[in-house]
């Protein structure tokens, strides 16, 4: 049997992603597409807009056959951690291909970028000093695009793989030339009283994260902490939990927030993913024996898991591994109008013809 894996977000899944998924098919001519996904907070450092539950339900709804959890712990992090541990996981999902979307889709000056030598070393300090993830490796940022950036760091982690790795071209309008225009989800999550936009999403988006009470837990949790608990808290480093207490108290929302704490020091990505940390109360962690948690599949597609490494459930799991998710969407409860998403958390499956 011939499988693909994807690395995905879905936040909120589109149009651009059905077509992704399409033209991975047709590239590959693969038997089951296998999509890692980012639980209820996501690699930019922000909750997602709606539950994995429902972002789950979609890919599966449109194209994608099995969907794994890639831990909020590693998808709260820089495109170096995110991207190698999203591979880890394809891997043991025994893909034989990975597609990711490019906007240069030029997978031969992408490799070249991957193989430049760095000093891991080097690189993490320079990530710690707030330095993005090209900047770290002493690339030219400015000749990159995002989906370029998390490129590098899969072709990094495929390298210790024997995954083949494809891409396809992305473009901010990825059907400009098939059904007019369309918005990326980016557009979408700033315009979500524009039915324009929204009725692009696949997926419903009438219960959605509150984004002012994530603001107010935050207020909370840094008024509450000292900075001494803070400093125990993952990727809390250099003393920013004192800049962070300084700012909340003179800031009227999140976005006023980041503005405030973001510099050259400090950028609005690194910021946001340590506000979801403290948020989560995050401490680092490495779970021996690590085994895939399988969120949702199709039902043609459950007799490949057999073999694999994977569970479906919550006692399927060690404590160490899975404590940190239950957490992670009860906090996210508290910010999102879904019904019962601590119930879902220790449910089966979702399963759909």
């Amino acid at each position: 049997m011939k499988t693909t894996g994807i690395i995905i977000e879905y936040n909120p899944m589109h149009l651009g992603h059905k077509h992704h998924i399409q033209e991975t098919k047709k590239l590959t001519n693969c038997d089951l597409v296998i999509g890692v996904m980012s639980p209820n907070f996501v690699q930019r450092g922000q909750p997602a807009l709606i539950s994995k539950f429902k972002r789950t339900q979609a890919a599966l709804e449109n194209g994608v056959d099995i969907v794994c959890e890639l831990p909020t712990f590693y998808a709260l992090q820089s495109a170096q951690f995110f991207g190698s541990k999203a591979v880890e996981i394809l891997d043991m999902m025994n893909v034989d291909s990975i597609v990711f979307g490019s906007e240069t889709n030029d997978l031969d000056a992408l490799k070249e970028y991957a193989q430049l030598p760095i000093n891991i070393d080097k690189v993490k300090e320079r990530l710690d000093q707030g330095y993005s993830y090209p900047a770290a490796l002493q690339v030219d940022e400015y000749q990159l695009y995002p989906n370029d950036i998390l490129g590098i760091s899969y072709l990094r982690a495929i390298e210790k793989t024997t995954i083949t790795p494809l891409s396809i071209k992305r473009t901010n309008s990825y059907f400009e030339n098939i059904h007019g225009e369309f918005y990326s989800a980016h557009d979408i999550r700033h315009h979500l009283d524009d039915e324009r936009y929204t009725k692009q999403s696949l997926a419903d988006l009438s219960e959605r994260v509150d984004y002012n009470s994530m603001f107010k837990l935050l207020q909370y949790k840094l008024i509450s902490s000292s900075s001494e608990h803070l400093s125990e808290i993952f990727l809390v480093t250099e003393g920013i939990q004192n800049l962070l207490k300084e700012k909340i108290l003179i800031s009227s929302n999140y976005e006023e927030f980041l503005d405030l704490c973001t510099s050259k020091r400090y950028s609005k990505s690194r910021i946001s993913r340590i506000c979801m940390h403290i948020l989560l109360e995050t401490k680092a962690y490495d779970v021996e024996n690590y085994k895939v948690r399988i969120l949702g599949a199709k039902n043609h597609a459950l007799p490949y898991l057999k073999d694999l490494n994977v569970g479906t459930r919550v006692s399927d799991f060690d404590r160490a591994q899975i404590q940190p998710e239950i957490n992670a969407t009860e906090i996210y409860s508290l910010i999102s109008t879904e019904k019962n998403l601590p119930q879902q958390e220790i449910s089966k499956l979702i399963l759909i013809p």
